[in-house]
């Protein structure tokens, strides 16, 4: 007897089981159980705000701490370590632009990818 079903844990599917996205708010209640450093925190939660790549606008700094229930100075040692490990961007003109970096290889400051992808970010 031959079995025609078949799930997405079948080694055979090639299909990708589907994601499930977290919204801001489910974001929001990880993080005040603890879930979360507050980098972690805080790269998920503009993931759940907007898609990767996307430019999440932050006119106020310290209302979106309040809101988000982050302090200020965790906010921005946490914007600090991902900026550094190359997993956010971010452009300050009048208010504060972030958005993930979804490209995983990192570019050599001066090379002309750098350069390109800095001119790029610089029309934001």
């Amino acid at each position: 007897m031959s079995d025609s079903t078949s799930d997405s844990k079948s080694p055979g599917n090639h299909r990708k089981p589907g994601h499930k996205r977290l919204t801001p708010e489910q974001v929001k209640q990880h993080w005040k159980l603890g879930d979360y450093t507050a980098s972690g925190y805080l790269i998920h939660l503009l993931g759940a705000l907007k898609r990767d790549g996307w430019v999440v606008d932050i006119p106020n700094v310290a209302e979106f701490c309040q809101l988000w229930e982050i302090g200020e100075r965790r906010f921005y040692r946490a914007k600090a370590k991902l900026i550094e490990q190359g997993r956010l961007g971010e452009r300050i003109k009048g208010r504060l632009k972030l958005w993930i970096i979804t490209d995983t290889e990192l570019i050599p400051i001066g090379s002309s990818a750098w350069m390109a992808t800095w001119m790029r970010m610089k029309r934001i």
